[in-house]
């Protein structure tokens, strides 16, 4: 790189910096088996002096001076010497501890209340069905002269279970923080606000996609913390088209409302928003990479903004681009679970630009980079998302639901949004009601509705077809009426 590139490229980090003094927390990172990186100077230092080995999600924090704290694959942590705290294995559940599969396992979050103190944030895996809940611990950097330990007393504080692998965290002043997790099995987030007194909960928020057992993804804050991006993959009624789901997000309330579906290829599990926000990258778990651009204000402009920016089946294994996560020098960095070298995508101004398997890491990246997306923060986006709207009125029906207990598409349900209330009314082939119920909505968000789960008087009905009768109404008490058949199979 030309000397005054890289002059050009420590001032914007030194401005990024005055501006946010969190960044310093990202500095640096370890990941994989035993890679790192060392942002310290202003761009990426290879440092292979971690002790972490994790396929899956990992955590890392520094002070705001920009010096090593602790890191954690979600059940071992780590001091800056590279030595498990005397109290600090155990984490996790024992059969997450031996897969390391949880793809957002383990957050980190400091404490408002005491600056010698961080919460550790973990989720079970799917191995483990999600059965050991969202669980936190707290690591007192006082305790072991001075190198840090988890409170005996503050170890593995369960908050929910079922759980999911995904967990969101956002700051909302410089002493406060929202922690979102979502309940396994259904559609519910679970808000906590973490401050001066402690981890509390406030609310739960029925919206959005019912994420069944088996399902994996992340829940991913914007910079500017107007979205939330969920990558647990929607799979369309008639199984041709996935898609994730975009949510915005009030700051003040923590309320969520559906915006739009965005179509991804093949599995979004892996995504990232650009530093500026104006973007949303993803790769295919492969060799592609596309991305989706936010400046707008009209979620059909968003939807169809696709774009692939790399695609190459030639030299690119199946597994050279995989997780994404945005370095404190503002580029997004792409790791490839077989390969020891990694990606990353550069943005300056409108020109987006990449460079593949270029950063030597003499390690194994494996599937994720620690999380830090917590500690960025935006205020340059492109100002084109005051005005935003959720998606108009909508009902999709599915025409096939397979109730046989394997936890995937067992009940007949229904992905509504903008009605207020529904009638659904099941029948036979002869006619014969055979289940009917009512519903109160919240309008202003998209809502997965079970209607039937195949079973008359506590009875597996029997394989057929069946029909149904929806009247959706709106606040206006307007209705919309839906009627069709669907299979039920086993």
């Amino acid at each position: 790189m030309k000397p005054f590139l890289i002059i050009f490229f420590f001032c914007l980090m030194q401005i990024a910096i005055s501006q946010n003094p969190d960044i310093k927390r990202t500095w640096h990172w370890y990941f994989g088996m035993g890679a790192g990186l060392d942002f310290s100077s202003g761009s990426p230092v290879v440092d292979t002096s971690g002790m972490l080995h994790a396929k899956e999600g990992c955590a890392i924090i520094s002070d705001t001076l920009g010096n090593l704290l602790f890191y954690t694959d979600g059940d071992t942590v780590w001091d800056r010497r590279h030595i498990p705290m005397p109290n600090g294995t155990g984490l996790a559940s024992y059969l997450c501890s031996i897969e390391n599969s949880s793809i957002q396992g383990c957050v980190i979050v400091p404490n408002p209340a005491n600056n010698q103190q961080y919460y550790i944030i973990t989720s079970d895996c799917i191995e483990n069905n999600g059965h050991d809940g969202y669980r936190y611990s707290i690591v007192d950097m006082s305790l072991n002269s001075g190198f840090g330990d988890v409170i005996p007393d503050k170890k593995r504080i369960l908050l929910d279970s079922p759980s999911t692998e995904g967990i969101a965290v956002t700051k909302i002043t410089p002493y406060s923080w929202w922690i979102l997790i979502h309940r396994l099995n259904d559609n519910k987030f679970l808000v906590y606000k973490l401050d001066s007194s402690g981890m509390n909960k406030v609310k739960e928020i029925s919206t959005g996609f019912h994420i069944p057992t088996g399902y994996v993804g992340k829940f991913i804050f914007s910079k500017n913390k107007k979205f939330l991006l969920s990558t647990f993959d929607i799979v369309s009624p008639d199984f041709s088209n996935v898609y994730n789901e975009l949510f915005l997000f009030d700051l003040k309330t923590a309320d969520l409302k559906h915006f739009c579906n965005l179509w991804v290829y093949g599995s979004g599990i892996h995504a990232e928003f650009s530093y500026d926000d104006r973007y949303i990258f993803y790769t295919n778990s492969g060799n592609i990479i596309y991305y989706y651009s936010l400046c707008s204000d009209d979620t059909n402009s968003i939807q169809q903004s696709f774009k692939v920016l790399l695609y190459d089946s030639t030299y690119l294994g199946n597994n050279s681009l995989v997780g994404l996560q945005t370095g404190p020098d503002k580029k997004i960095y792409i790791s490839a679970d077989f390969e020891k070298k990694i990606s990353y995508i550069t943005l300056l101004g409108d020109s987006i630009s990449y460079s593949i398997l270029s950063l030597n890491l003499f390690r194994y990246a494996r599937q994720q980079f620690p999380y830090v997306n917590h500690f960025y923060d935006n205020d340059i986006y492109c100002n084109k998302n005051d005005n935003l709207n959720p998606s108009p009125i909508s009902i999709s029906i599915p025409n096939i639901f397979t109730p046989n207990n394997d936890n995937v598409n067992d009940f007949f349900s229904i992905q509504i949004s903008g009605y207020s209330s529904i009638e659904y009314f099941i029948y036979n082939r002869w006619g014969q009601l055979l289940h009917s119920g009512k519903k109160d909505l919240n309008p202003l968000t998209l809502s997965n509705e079970i209607l039937w789960n195949g079973q008359l008087k506590n009875e597996n009905a029997p394989t057929g077809t069946y029909y149904y009768l929806i009247k959706a109404y709106t606040q206006n008490q307007e209705p919309t009426i839906k009627k069709g058949f669907f299979q039920l199979l086993k």
